[in-house]
C-alpha cells in the first residue's frame, strides 16, 4: 500500500497520466479487498477522470465496474445497476478484441451477481445462464463456477431445490480448477446460502465456514464480513 501511494506522484512528475490512473485503480482494488469501501470509491472516481482524460476506454470501463462493486457491497443496488448500465455504453465504444470479449463476460457476471443480491432472482438466473454459456465457450472456469453459485442461490430462493442442488454439485465439481480466490470464495458463500435457504443447515455451515476460512487466508476482508453477516 505504501509503495502504491508513492507512485502516482512519481508518474505525475514524468507526465505519465495513464500510469497514474492505473496505479490509483490498483490501490483502490487493495482497499476493496480490505473492505475499505469509501476510500476505494474515492480512488476509483479519481481514476475515472484520468482514464476519460487519456481516452483509455478499457480502464474507464474497469473503474466503472469497480465503482458498481462498491455500491453493491454497500447494498445500494439501484445505484450499482445504474453504473453497470453506464459501463455497458463503454463496452460499445471499445475496440473488438479478446480483452473486450472478456470485459463483456465480466460485465454480464457482475450484473447477474448484483441482481441476485438485489433479490431479483428470475433476472439473476436469466443473466447467469447467458453468462455461463459464454464462459463455457471461452473456457473461463472462474466465471463458470461463479455463475453456478449465483444459479444455486437464485433457484433456492425460488424454491427450485433440485436445480439449486444440481448447481451446487456443478460448482463443487469444478472448484479445484478455480484460480481466482475471490470468485472461489464468493461461489462458496452463494452455495452455502443456497443450502441454508432450503434448510440443509449442516451443508450450509460447512460451505460458509470454508468460504470464511479461505477468505481469511487470502486477506479478502470484504467476503469475511459477508460470511459473518450470513
Amino acid at each position: 500500500e505504501g509503495v502504491l501511494k508513492a507512485l502516482p506522484g512519481r508518474f505525475t512528475e514524468l507526465g505519465d497520466r495513464e500510469s497514474v490512473g492505473m496505479t490509483i485503480r490498483t490501490l483502490s482494488a487493495v482497499y476493496m479487498d480490505l473492505g475499505l469501501l469509501e476510500p476505494a470509491l474515492d480512488l476509483n472516481r479519481e481514476a475515472l477522470e484520468i482514464f476519460d482524460e487519456v481516452a483509455n476506454r478499457r480502464y474507464y470501463f474497469i473503474a466503472l465496474m469497480e465503482c458498481a462493486e462498491v455500491y453493491r457491497k454497500r447494498r445500494e443496488f439501484d445505484e450499482a445497476l445504474h453504473i453497470i448500465n453506464r459501463a455497458s455504453e463503454q463496452l460499445d465504444l471499445m475496440e473488438k478484441t479478446d480483452e473486450a470479449d472478456y470485459a463483456s463476460l465480466q460485465f454480464k457476471y457482475t450484473r447477474s451477481q448484483t441482481l441476485l443480491d438485489a433479490g431479483r432472482s428470475p433476472e439473476a438466473i436469466a443473466g447467469a445462464l447467458e453468462t455461463l454459456m459464454i464462459a463455457h465457450e471461452i473456457k473461463s472456469k472462474n466465471i463458470e463456477a461463479g455463475c453456478y453459485g449465483i444459479l444455486a442461490l437464485a433457484n433456492a430462493r425460488l424454491g427450485h431445490i433440485d436445480e439449486a442442488s444440481r448447481c451446487i454439485e456443478e460448482f463443487t465439481a469444478i472448484g479445484e480448477s478455480i484460480n481466482d480466490p475471490y470468485d472461489y470464495t464468493a461461489g462458496l458463500l452463494n452455495c452455502g446460502r443456497a443450502a441454508m435457504a432450503f434448510k440443509r443447515l449442516d451443508k450450509a455451515h460447512e460451505r460458509i465456514n470454508e468460504a470464511l476460512r479461505h477468505a481469511a487466508e487470502k486477506g479478502i476482508k470484504g467476503i469475511v464480513l459477508e460470511c459473518h453477516r450470513t
